[in-house]
């Protein structure tokens, strides 16, 4: 009942409809419409441009093993994440600070941090970060201090219990959070409230938001997040299969920097790129060289972090063709199939460029953040570039 109240209440309630996930957006029957394969309606008019398949837009997973969410009262952030993501190497703690515009910044210490999952491209920075984690049974102690984008010093202790089962809604709201840099769905694979939590920033103590003074503004949670991603990339063709140098142009104002080999197999009429940076697979599989399907893999975890497919698979964007093609989309995040639908289109705007509009229609979180821009050829290889368009 106490929910319903606050659902009424004005900007309380957009504030807690943005923390309410919900259910998969596709019933099985629709979903399973998906897997029927079925070719592309488009006519080709030339010869390929590039040889071999051309990822013409980019998908994003990562699963975070813990992560505490809090928002303070503090004027100038929005929401505080400190998540856990397993590495081969071991646990990566990340600090991601957003502002009142939804920006995220994220801090970790990694040297390579440009580099470090460079297809989400979102702010980063290296920087210690000293964190203790103590479990007692199902209940974190989490103690973590950091310097924050502004260079002032953070410190937090949490408490909280982790749940032993899913919620019975698992798609995630992203809360508005990095909506200049991608279009994202999530799975809520546990879900906590409460809890008790300090925090200072810069020395002095911040309070923890809380909705009518009632509702705590603090969660624990076990997700995993994907989708697609702002891009700016150049690629060329090697004999292994394609080069991918981001981003697109040395004069790219851009947060990620990268020099990727993915490797192309073949079977049949399809085609498969891969690329592993250490921490997460991509393969990016081609049917008679438009693409099909994307699955992301974590190092560590069995079920992929995402899944999308395109039904029909996009046209071959490496051969010029009549017309419009147009490809409905289903993304599964962490096997929950069907967090997110709509659709890509891409056409030839020139003898040298593809027009690529990504067009999200559910859950509200996605369909908010279109994706569009460009794929644009040159004597040497093409230049992606894809941002988040009004």
């Amino acid at each position: 009942m106490w929910l319903f109240f606050w659902l009424g209440l004005g900007g309380c309630a957009n504030r807690l409809s943005q923390l309410l996930p919900a259910d998969a957006v596709l019933s099985p029957a629709e979903a399973d419409a998906f897997d029927v394969l079925r070719p592309s309606a488009v006519i080709y008019t030339g010869p390929p441009r590039l040889r071999g398949p051309l990822p013409p837009l980019q998908i994003f997973g990562v699963y975070y093993a813990v992560d505490v969410v809090l928002v303070s009262e503090h004027p100038d952030w929005d929401m505080h994440e400190y998540a856990r993501l397993d590495g081969p190497d071991g646990p990566i703690w990340m600090a991601k600070d957003s502002d009142q515009n939804g920006v995220q910044t994220i801090i970790a210490e990694l040297p390579d941090i440009e580099a470090w999952v460079a297809d989400v491209a979102v702010p980063r920075r290296a920087g210690a970060i000293a964190a203790t984690e103590r479990w007692d049974g199902d209940r974190l102690t989490l103690d973590l201090a950091y310097t924050n984008i502004d260079g002032e010093p953070v410190e937090l202790s949490v408490q909280a219990r982790m749940p032993a089962k899913p919620p019975g809604l698992r798609n995630g709201n992203t809360m508005g959070h990095s909506r200049q840099a991608v279009s994202a769905a999530l799975d809520l694979e546990r879900m906590g409230h409460g809890g008790s939590a300090t925090m200072s920033i810069g020395g002095e103590p911040q309070r923890i938001e809380r909705l009518l003074g009632v509702y705590r503004m603090q969660f624990l949670l076990q997700q995993a997040q994907g989708g697609f991603s702002q891009s700016s990339y150049f690629v060329t063709s090697v004999p292994e299969g394609i080069r991918v140098i981001r981003p697109g142009a040395p004069d790219v104002d851009w947060p990620t920097r990268a020099d990727e080999q993915w490797v192309r197999t073949e079977a049949d009429e399809q085609t498969t790129l891969r690329y592993d940076d250490g921490y997460l697979v991509r393969e990016y599989v081609f049917q008679d060289g438009g693409l099909w399907q994307v699955t992301i893999t974590q190092h560590g975890r069995a079920l992929p972090v995402t899944h999308a497919v395109f039904q029909p698979p996009l046209p071959d964007v490496t051969r010029p063709f009549e017309g419009v093609g147009v490809s409905r989309f289903r993304l599964d995040i962490n096997q929950q199939v069907g967090h997110a639908v709509g659709e890509v289109r891409v056409r030839w705007a020139d003898e040298d460029t593809v027009d690529v509009q990504i067009v999200p229609e559910a859950p509200d979180w996605v369909a908010s953040r279109p994706i569009g821009g460009t794929v644009r050829y040159q004597e040497d290889g093409a230049r992606v570039e894809l941002r988040r368009v009004d």
